[in-house]
Order: structure tokens, then C-alpha cells, then sequence
């Protein structure tokens, strides 16, 4: 019996350890690889304040003769400037992008990320800024992330209306389960990551893009095919990727990612409605 205990103390420890690593601020992760202006792309800096009274960071990257907007968002391992190439890729098509920065990553403050729905009031707050400083006004506003930033955004678009269409691309299907399988520990505590399903059924009627690779060990096609199960929009779907892991944007498959996001941004954007206003009016917590 002692034995056993000392195990699951031990267990415990090992598992709140990983989580003030996984979740607290990485100073690698504030490093900025590169600026937009490396890819030849146009950008204004801003600045957002979340409910919590913390800086929300952002670059606005402005396109010629915009057809629509887009808040970006990176996943864990990443800060804006690591989705700079997806950015181009919509910049290219048409479509102002604004990459941020979530709370303690790259240049926002917090000294502790948020798992759950605190990532998507950062992602609610940014599109607040962009409203009032009229960067975004009239044009379909559109939602994208990567992996835990996939995650912050459709948290964010089922609490408000203000995304006319989602691209999410590898989003982790259970926080808690990917706890389990990076820390070895066959069992972990419920995490505080929000309901992602619950999400995805709020959201039935919108437009979402699921991008996956077809080895990523965070979310399987099935998953994915689950998540959209309920889903009624036509230009709703999922796209695998062969022989991909975890994120689908790499050279091997820019070719598929490019006529992807194309073929979504025509269904899309042929039917979106004008928003008169993007703030981010929400639903209550």
C-alpha cells in the first residue's frame, strides 16, 4: 500500500511539474524568427488588452484590394512569427491577416499560457482592437489557428458571432490526453481545456476547415471526422494530409495546402454576409 502511494505521489508531482514547464513562459518562445518584412509583406504593429488587463501583441499585415480578414493564431511551440508563411499564403489570396501573439508568448505578457477558454478571450480581444482602431470594419472576418491556437479560435467563435468562417488547422483533439501520452503517466487530472466538441456543435452551422495530418498523434482523421460530424455547411470539411504529423504547412504539401484554403476562401466568401462592425460580442462564461 505505502508503495503504491508513494507511485501515485510521485506520479502527481511528476505530472504538476510538466504543467508549470508546458503552461508557464519559455523565453525561446519570445524570440521573433522573423518579421513580415522578411517575406516582403507589409505590416503595422498593435496592440490588444484581454479581460484580465493583459497585452495582447499583434502584427496587422494589410492585402491589396482585401476580399476579407483573418485573425491568426499559433499553436504552443510557436509566437506569430512562426505563422508567417500561412499568413502570405491568405495575404496573397486577398485577405488582411492580423497574426498575434496568445498570453506569455512572444512579445504579450502573462507569465502563464491559458489551455481553455482564456486563450480564446486573447483571440476576442484582438478582434475588439481591430474594430476600434478600423483596421477591420465591413469584410467577412475569418478565424485560423494551429493546434492549441486551433483550439483558441473556435473557443472564441462559439462565444461570438464575429467569425464568418474557421480553418483549424491540427487541433489537439484532448489536452488531457495529449498530457498522458507526453508525460507517460497512465492517468492525469481533467484539465481546465474547454469544451472542444461542445465548441464544434455550437458551430454547425458555420464554415470550418479542418486540416490533419495523417500520422498526427493529437487529432486522427476519425477525430476529426467526429468533430464535424453535426456540422451542416456545405463548405464545411476535412483535408489529411499524407505522410504528415502534427501541422500540415510544409513544402511537401504547399501545393495541397494552397488549393485548399483557395477552394474554402471561394465557398466561403461567395456567401458571407457583411458584418456592419466586427466587435466581439460574446456569449457570458
Amino acid at each position: 500500500m505505502a508503495l503504491v502511494v508513494l507511485v501515485v505521489a510521485g506520479g502527481w508531482w511528476q505530472m504538476r511539474a510538466f504543467r508549470a514547464r508546458w503552461e508557464g513562459r519559455r523565453p525561446a518562445l519570445d524570440v521573433m524568427t522573423q518579421r513580415p518584412s522578411d517575406l516582403g509583406l507589409a505590416y503595422e504593429a498593435f496592440s490588444a488588452t484581454n479581460p484580465e488587463g493583459t497585452r495582447i501583441s499583434g502584427w496587422w499585415l494589410p492585402a491589396r484590394s482585401p476580399i476579407a480578414s483573418m485573425v491568426m493564431v499559433h499553436g504552443d511551440g510557436g509566437n506569430k512569427s512562426t505563422m508567417l508563411g500561412r499568413a502570405a499564403v491568405f495575404v496573397e489570396a486577398g485577405v488582411n491577416v492580423a497574426v498575434i501573439d496568445l498570453r506569455a508568448r512572444g512579445e504579450s505578457g502573462g507569465d502563464r499560457r491559458d489551455i481553455g477558454p482564456g486563450s480564446a478571450l486573447d483571440v476576442l480581444a484582438a478582434v475588439d482592437a481591430l474594430a476600434s482602431s478600423r483596421r477591420q470594419t465591413d469584410l467577412p472576418l475569418l478565424g485560423y489557428g494551429l493546434s492549441h491556437g486551433a483550439r483558441a479560435i473556435i473557443l472564441a467563435a462559439a462565444r461570438s458571432p464575429v467569425f464568418s468562417a474557421i480553418v483549424a488547422e491540427a487541433p489537439p483533439y484532448s489536452l488531457r490526453a495529449s498530457l498522458e501520452r507526453l508525460t507517460g503517466l497512465p492517468w492525469v487530472p481533467p484539465m481546465p481545456e474547454g469544451d472542444l466538441p461542445g465548441a464544434f456543435a455550437t458551430l454547425r452551422d458555420r464554415p470550418i476547415l479542418l486540416l490533419v495530418g495523417d500520422t498526427d498523434p493529437e487529432i486522427s482523421q476519425a477525430q476529426g471526422d467526429s468533430l464535424l460530424s453535426g456540422n451542416g455547411n456545405a463548405a464545411s470539411g476535412i483535408v489529411v494530409f499524407a505522410k504528415t504529423g502534427h501541422g500540415v504547412f510544409r513544402d511537401s504539401n504547399l501545393a495541397q495546402y494552397r488549393e485548399s484554403v483557395a477552394t474554402f476562401l471561394r465557398a466561403v466568401l461567395k456567401a458571407a454576409p457583411q458584418h456592419p462592425g466586427t466587435a466581439a460580442t460574446r456569449e457570458p462564461l
